[in-house]
């Protein structure tokens, strides 16, 4: 049977072979190409791994963890055991001037217990106007609830600053995190406005690597 196949090849007309090669060369660049650019594939984090120099916070009394880096100062480090207000557990900052302009910027990460909401939808809402949060993404396996960020500021200041709310279940604890960055300087200066905002877009990079790293740990 195979010999017979090879005349019935061998006596085909030119064109016949032709069209059976450029069909089989279509087949196969139709397969790689979807190999290469169609089939699924996973999405990498844009954001590093923390630096094996990072320090690391942990309130036993909560059970969180979070690292930041070793160029941030603590500002504040509290057990926290508990209070009928608000309570900052951490606050690190970093701060940075510009040779040659009048710039100067604030980096600060923040961790608030907030007491008295017990439950996931009492501590979903914004703190200013206490209207239900939507947004949230995951970390670490908990959900961390949002609004768009806030920005402001006067003449010759400025600040942004991105809110988050996690819950966590046990203990029925509701936690505030801030990513705040800070700025006093000249925006009307074209070179200094340009500085001030790579400045912020690079501020917030770190405080949300910062994010990517807490955890609840009992």
């Amino acid at each position: 049977m195979q010999s017979d196949l090879v005349m019935e090849l061998r006596t085909a007309p030119r064109y016949i072979i032709l069209f059976i090669l450029v069909l089989f060369l279509a087949s196969f660049l139709a397969v790689f190409a979807w190999g290469k650019f169609m089939a699924p594939r996973s999405t990498p984090s844009p954001m590093a791994s923390p630096a094996s120099d990072w320090q690391t916070f942990t309130n036993n009394h909560f059970g969180i963890s979070v690292l930041f880096p070793s160029d941030f100062k603590i500002l504040v480090e509290n057990s926290g055991e508990g209070s009928d207000f608000p309570e900052t557990l951490l606050a690190v900052e970093k701060r940075k001037s510009f040779p040659g302009y009048n710039l100067g910027t604030r980096y600060i990460f923040q961790i608030q217990q907030i007491p008295n909401l017990n439950t996931p939808t009492a501590c979903y809402i914004k703190t200013n106007d206490s209207s239900p949060l939507t947004k949230f993404k995951m970390i670490n396996e908990n959900a961390f609830y949002y609004s768009d960020k806030d920005s402001g500021g006067a003449a010759g200041t400025h600040n942004a600053n991105q809110g988050y709310k996690v819950f966590k279940d046990i203990g029925d604890n509701c936690f505030e995190v801030n990513l705040r960055y800070f700025e006093s300087g000249d925006r009307s200066d074209p070179k200094e406005g340009d500085l001030a905002a790579a400045d912020q877009k690079e501020a917030f990079e770190i405080l949300e690597q910062i994010l990517s790293t807490f955890e609840f740990i009992n």
